[in-house]
């Protein structure tokens, strides 16, 4: 008696043998290769008594490290390179986190206030300053 014709509602046999694979590479490709940001420079920040070293992931004010995670590393290094003045919204979301700025800049305004609160703790001189409706420029004194 010849086999029952296949319909669209019956499953395949199992599959017998080795199931082909595209090998280990593409499974497991490996950690994401981090490019180098052209607005921070590749060596150590110095602005004042300000040292950010970001190869390292030290921050250090007048010779002392700061606590910092590395949201807040990354936000203060864009502060303090040069040329240091006010970056837009549009420039620290470029720089900081690599993506667009689509118009909500609460996770910003979060990140900034809990680094006003390290610096704040580590030296009244050293502060972020808003410039309303366009950004943020570190103030360091000399």
């Amino acid at each position: 008696m010849p086999a029952p014709a296949p319909t669209p509602w019956s499953v395949p046999p199992p599959r017998r043998g080795p199931v082909p694979s595209p090998g280990l590479a593409a499974t497991y490709p490996g950690p994401p290769v981090e490019e180098a940001d052209p607005t921070v420079p590749a060596g150590p920040i110095r602005l004042g008594e300000l040292t950010i070293d970001a190869a390292g992931h030290l921050v250090t004010w007048r010779g002392e490290p700061l606590a910092l995670t590395r949201l807040e590393r990354a936000v203060l290094a864009v502060l303090a390179s040069p040329p240091v003045a006010v970056w837009t919204y549009e420039q620290l979301f470029g720089s900081v986190w690599g993506g667009a700025y689509l118009g909500d800049t609460a996770i910003l305004h979060s990140a900034m206030k809990r680094l006003r609160r390290k610096l704040r703790a580590a030296d009244d001189d050293l502060r972020v300053q808003t410039v309303r409706g366009v950004g943020y420029r570190l103030a360091v004194p000399n």
